[in-house]
């Protein structure tokens, strides 16, 4: 199901002093400048390899401010989300609230943005606080540069994990060759602990994707990622044709033969060794 359905509800005031929006229904909330590796998937799990992009939404309410620097704020509340989201482990805890907010804020030749979330989780019944704290930015210095940064703590008397970070840096750039061929990189760390200084586990994985327009239509893309704990490599070469209602996307894949999933959460069907795939989508 894709992030907007029935439902939804807009307001959208305008005028020379700020820009207000709200939403209420299934929706799509999604911020942060990082494209392949996310630290701030916390409510959809879009796959970048995935032509469609597609993710279940979040029941909730949205209100997103706009001031005349540029400057935003968002604040939103989600209620009766079931299922896990994003990299959630365990489900919010049933007929408990979700909220949380945004501030993001223009910097010379960028910007930057701080975000929290608080919820109830569910963790085979027993139910405990979790905070979610965030530092994202991004700055376009001739090259584009970026960051995001995310701080988990774990409220929970079982004996899980305590603290969980994540962070990405990245980087894109267009090299004038052709019709410009658009390279972007991403480099992601991910530790768990049971004390905020000190990594009791680690993970990185970096990736790589490539992007040339053949024409009006057509579109190539290289995408590489890899986990540098197990030395495991996914590769993905697509090439796409895009028409007004009707998109044609070809697909050559190498994943690693264990079957692991990249992410923690994934989107598509998972796949092991090399294969081929063909996806023809009607748009009405």
């Amino acid at each position: 199901m894709q992030a907007y359905g029935k439902g939804n509800y807009n307001c959208r005031l305008k005028g020379n002093i700020i820009d207000v929006d709200q939403q209420l229904g299934l929706q799509q909330i999604n911020f942060g400048p990082a494209q392949l590796l996310r630290p701030l998937m916390w409510f959809d799990r879009v796959d970048p390899r995935d032509p469609l992009k597609l993710s279940d939404g979040v029941y909730g309410l949205r209100f997103k401010y706009t001031g005349m620097d540029n400057s935003t704020v968002w604040l939103w509340g989600l209620y009766k989300n079931d299922d896990t989201k994003g990299y959630e482990v365990y489900r919010t805890a049933l007929t408990t609230p979700e909220y949380g907010g945004r501030i993001q804020l223009p910097v010379p030749s960028g910007e930057i943005g701080a975000t929290l979330h608080t919820r109830i989780a569910d963790a085979d019944s027993v139910e405990y606080r979790e905070n979610r704290y965030a530092l994202d930015g991004r700055w376009d210095v001739g090259i584009g540069l970026w960051f995001e940064s995310v701080v988990q703590h774990n409220g929970s008397p079982q004996p899980m994990y305590e603290w969980n970070t994540m962070t990405t840096v990245g980087g894109d750039y267009t090299i004038p060759a052709g019709n410009g061929i658009y390279i972007a990189a991403e480099h992601m760390v991910s530790t768990a602990s049971h004390e905020f200084s000190h990594a009791d586990t680690r993970s990185e994985v970096s990736a790589l994707m490539m992007t040339y327009p053949l024409g009006v239509l057509d579109n190539v893309s290289v995408q590489e990622y890899i986990g540098w704990q197990d030395h495991l490599l996914y590769q993905v070469c697509q090439w796409q044709r895009t028409y007004d209602t009707v998109m044609i996307n070809a697909s050559l894949f190498h994943y690693p033969e264990s079957g692991r999933p990249l992410f923690a959460q994934q989107t598509t069907a998972s796949a092991a060794g090399y294969g081929v795939r063909l996806m023809l989508a009607y748009t009405h």
